[in-house]
Formats: structure tokens, sequence, C-alpha cells
């Protein structure tokens, strides 16, 4: 499995095995056979507080955009 960006840090509780056989799962059915993993938060309440608010939002969306452009300039 690759790398995988979250809005919260932690550890990953488990995995969807059945993705590496089937990964098209995601698509159609992604809010139950489709997750992805669970993740165990490390401080869940203070991340809550702070979840993509304002101007995390829009940094967030111009960080992901810088991102995905870099990647299609690689390619």
């Amino acid at each position: 499995m690759g790398r995988i960006y979250a809005p919260v840090s932690g550890k990953v509780g488990s995995s969807n095995q059945e993705l590496e056989d089937t990964p098209e799962l995601i698509n159609e059915s992604p809010y139950e056979k489709g997750w992805i993993c669970k993740i165990n938060p490390s401080n869940l309440e203070e991340e809550l507080k702070n979840l993509l608010k304002g101007e995390s939002l829009a940094e967030f969306i111009k960080s992901e955009i810088a991102r995905v452009k870099k990647l299609g300039d690689q390619k």
C-alpha cells in the first residue's frame, strides 16, 4: 500500500486487505467495502478543533494543487 494523506495523525490500526485484489472497490463502494484503513488517532480532540478551518483549508488546497502539479510536471 502506498502513502495516504489523512486529516489526522496516528497509527494505522487495520487496512482493507480486500483492496489488494479488487482496488475498484474504492470507487464502487467507498462507504462500505472500499474503505482503505482505520486510524487510531494520536490526539483526535485537538485535531478535530483545527480540522481544515479557514486559512488551514486554503493552505491545504494550495499545497495539494502544488503537489499534484509537481507530479504532472515529472511525467
